[in-house]
């Protein structure tokens, strides 16, 4: 029966023909919690943009369904590799077509692109939580679909997700510094992976979603402010914006004013900050600022340089920290104002993350309660290894605290591995 089974399946592929699904009602909303953190997962590689500065907390995510639509329809559109029945969904992806063109082209091994017009039903937008706007490679004028973003968020009163890429971006950032909507209350997360956006369309995305709770965004350029006009500045009242996940890959110093602008209307509320940046020292005005947060988790990633400078800050209300770079450690990472307040420190820097030489200096860190270390070593010793294991599990085990080894097992030279090329002869 197995055999027969597997047999089907390799001439089904040998023809490029993609499983058949039988068309039913939709049953994704009742997949089980665990099952949809694992489908996370796969989706994360699969779907998600390839960028490596999400945060990938399904939790902040306003529902369980909201996390179920989207594993669900990223598992039918990705996983089956052809296009579905869309009564099979309860989400839509929308793909901005301009009016001119006479054809509706697609691409059947992605996504089947949909707009407002073949919505199945007029009950259908009320059951959209998830929108994404994805687009890459469309070289047209922002403008010309701006009425058309407009419309398409007018006409969805249950949207609680939305993200947009490249040329969708482009629209929505368009969209929001011209014409923006009305409110848009029932959103909550918005992400927006794009080349370059104004701090007018950053703001006016605050007014036109006033209710957002998470917020990323991954750009090159965020162009400055000029003259900002009333009706693009967010409320008076308080931001509800807890999470933030931003990809800074900017250069010139105006650029940093210029995020500055966007965070203090953000930083009341801020709980989890993700920063990932090609150069940590000029995020020094960005962090600072997280100084009138009541932030309580802090990740930076950053490609280069260790950030010695982010250390001299303190956030006092900060329980985790975690320092990714491919730089080396700083040797006062443990005696630095950032960390004298976290119960959880996670580093992962070239070389070891800690000298274990000078951990008889370190300062007590009373809160501290779990150390967790990496190193992106490539090749490490293993008598070395082995050494630095047991001297910073000792000083852990003086001060009560929780030691996790991260290192692989997979780049450590033993001694008889210098001889290993003989036995393969």
């Amino acid at each position: 029966m197995d055999n027969t089974r597997t047999e089907r399946l390799k001439i089904g592929r040998n023809n490029n023909q993609a499983p058949r699904m039988k068309a039913g009602p939709t049953t994704f909303h009742f997949l089980p919690v665990e099952l949809i953190h694992h489908i996370a997962d796969y989706v994360e590689e699969q779907l998600w943009p390839p960028v490596d500065s999400a945060i990938t907390d399904w939790n902040s995510y306003p529902s369980v369904a909201s996390q179920r639509d989207l594993c669900a329809l990223s598992l039918v559109c990705r996983g089956f590799n052809r296009i579905v029945s869309q009564r099979l969904l309860r989400n839509v992806m929308h793909d901005f077509k301009s009016k001119s063109s006479c054809e509706a082209r697609f691409d059947p091994h992605r996504y089947r692109w949909l707009s407002p017009r073949s919505f199945p039903s007029q009950l259908t937008p009320q059951l959209i939580r998830v929108l994404y706007l994805y687009d890459l490679f469309r070289d047209l004028d922002p403008a010309i679909e701006t009425k058309n973003m407009a419309g398409l968020l007018q006409s969805l009163p249950g949207i609680e997700v939305l993200v947009t890429t490249g040329f969708c971006a482009s629209v929505l950032a368009h969209t929001l510094s011209t014409c923006p909507p009305s409110e848009v209350g029932s959103l909550k997360v918005l992400k927006i992976f794009s080349y370059a956006m104004t701090v007018k369309s950053i703001l006016a995305a605050f007014r036109t979603f006033p209710n957002l709770t998470s917020l990323t965004l991954d750009v090159v350029n965020i162009e400055g402010s000029g003259n900002i006009s009333s009706h693009a500045l967010p409320s008076t009242r308080a931001s509800s914006i807890t999470q933030l996940d931003l990809c800074a890959r900017l250069y010139a110093p105006e650029e940093y004013e210029s995020l500055s602008e966007i965070l203090k209307h953000i930083v009341p509320n801020l709980k989890m900050v993700h920063i990932h940046g090609e150069y940590s020292e000029e995020l020094y005005q960005v962090v600072s600022m997280l100084r009138k947060s009541p932030i309580e988790t802090l990740l930076l990633n950053f490609r280069n340089k260790f950030p010695e400078s982010l250390l001299s800050i303190r956030l006092p209300t900060l329980n985790t920290l975690s320092i990714s770079t491919y730089a080396y450690s700083s040797a006062h990472l443990l005696e630095s104002n950032m960390v004298s307040s976290v119960n959880k420190l996670v580093v992962r820097t070239s070389g070891y993350p800690i000298d274990s030489s000078q951990l008889h200096r370190a300062p007590e860190i009373t809160n501290l309660k779990t150390l967790q270390l990496q190193s992106l070593c490539k090749i490490r010793d293993q008598e070395e290894e082995e050494r630095w294991d047991r001297l910073v599990r000792e000083w852990c085990l003086g001060r009560g605290i929780s030691f996790k080894n991260k290192n692989s097992d997979c780049n450590i030279i033993k001694p008889q591995d210098d001889y290993c090329y003989l036995q393969s002869r």
